[in-house]
């Protein structure tokens, strides 16, 4: 099977060019061979090399960081905790370091304290959404969850391509009452955004199935067929400061386009059973009812309806919404897979050419949702939602 490209920023140690310049080659082949220990989980029998190089090499930021790092393997955290606090005021600090300061203060208990540290790190590096990861994190281990989601956001504000705070930031919506389709879409971004992370793939695309499924009613009812969704509490206008021009909410937007697609399946009397290819249907239909609809309302600012609606012209959509699935119910998709292997093939060698991609232009993230879209007044924003409700009629 083949397998997409994952896009991803990963946090790597760039030890080579760095040290390579003050450290002779005998000395930096140790250092490569004591990480890589570490990277095989051997980082007890890497401790003798690392101390060895930090005596030698004290002032060298990478000599240090690995060493403190091999430390944290072994659970040494008062050690790390002394070390870090040290290295942050190192003049090559980066933002891993504070990182990794904050993580053992929070594992000592110290949440307080690890906070300030993480917000220090951001003070230095104010675009490093790890950080602002890391406080979330935090936040949820305290069940402090709107402090949590306003750190996620501010990750996704700062750093649009870094999956991590979408995953967690989905998660929280996904549990909540009012902001469901916010974490459908957060999910889906985490699963773009990192695709070969099996585990969280796995996470979102049943997080994404289990939404819908507890959130779709589709019943018969004298001798008609009903269909219900709730995603929000009602499908609202955000007013301008003089109440004279607004626009329309994006979830009660999202919807009104997924009970349109969901009555075009009730109305030709399909039973709804929760199938991949079900899914996949409703899924398509609130991409088209959007586009159709609501004119792509809410442009780059919510790129993740162009980009599926590239997916649908391109002619990939099932094959998405497999992979979507994938690691979710591996029996299904395994079973599709079989019979549809060129089309998946296909799809993928599609997707990598023409990958997923956020940046300051091309967003997701609730911060910046109104960017693109056109401000209507009352009366334009109630015509905007009436246009949409006329579709589920």
């Amino acid at each position: 099977m083949k397998k997409l490209i994952a896009i991803f920023t990963a946090i790597t140690c760039c030890y080579v060019c760095c040290v390579a310049q003050d450290i002779p080659p005998p000395a930096l082949e140790r250092l490569k061979n004591a990480i890589l220990l570490v990277d095989n989980g051997m980082a007890e029998a890497a401790m003798p090399d690392f101390d060895a190089l930090a005596k030698e090499y004290p002032q060298n930021y990478i000599v240090q960081y690995e060493r403190l790092f091999a430390l944290y393997h072994i659970k040494k955290y008062e050690e790390v905790a002394a070390g870090a606090k040290k290295l942050i005021k190192h003049k090559d600090a980066s933002p891993i370091v504070f990182q990794m300061y904050g993580n053992v203060l929070d594992i000592l208990g110290k949440s307080k304290e690890a906070i300030n540290v993480y917000k220090q790190g951001l003070k230095k590096f104010p675009d490093a959404a790890p950080l602002y990861l890391e406080i979330g994190n935090v936040y949820v281990s305290q069940k402090a969850y709107n402090e949590a989601l306003n750190s996620f956001n501010k990750g996704i504000d700062v750093q649009p391509d870094f999956s991590s705070n979408y995953y967690r930031a989905g998660l929280l919506y996904l549990s909540s009452e009012n902001a469901k389709v916010w974490g459908l879409v957060y999910a889906e971004t985490a699963i773009l955004l990192s695709p070969d992370n099996r585990e969280r793939h796995s996470d979102m695309g049943m997080a994404i199935y289990d939404c819908f499924m507890d959130n779709i009613s589709v019943t018969q009812k004298d001798g008609k067929t009903e269909a219900k969704i709730s995603l929000v509490p009602s499908r609202g206008i955000i007013l301008g400061s003089k109440g004279d021009a607004g626009v329309v909410e994006f979830p009660g937007v999202y919807e009104a386009c997924a009970l349109g697609a969901l009555t075009k399946i009730a109305v030709a009397d399909k039973e709804f059973t929760g199938t991949i290819s079900q899914l996949s249907e409703i899924r398509k239909g609130i991409v088209e009812t959007y586009f159709s609809a609501a004119d792509n309302y809410f442009g780059n600012a919510m790129y993740l309806l162009p980009f599926q609606k590239k997916i649908i012209d391109a002619g990939h959509w099932e094959a998405y919404n497999y992979f979507i699935f994938s690691q979710a119910f591996t029996e299904e998709f395994d079973k599709w897979y079989d019979d549809n292997s060129n089309k998946f093939d296909a799809f993928v060698d599609w997707y990598n050419k023409d990958t997923f991609k956020l940046d300051s232009t091309h967003t997701v993230g609730i911060g910046s949702i109104y960017r693109d879209c056109k401000r209507l007044d009352t009366l334009g924003s109630l015509m905007f939602q009436a246009n949409l409700l006329k579709l589920s009629e």
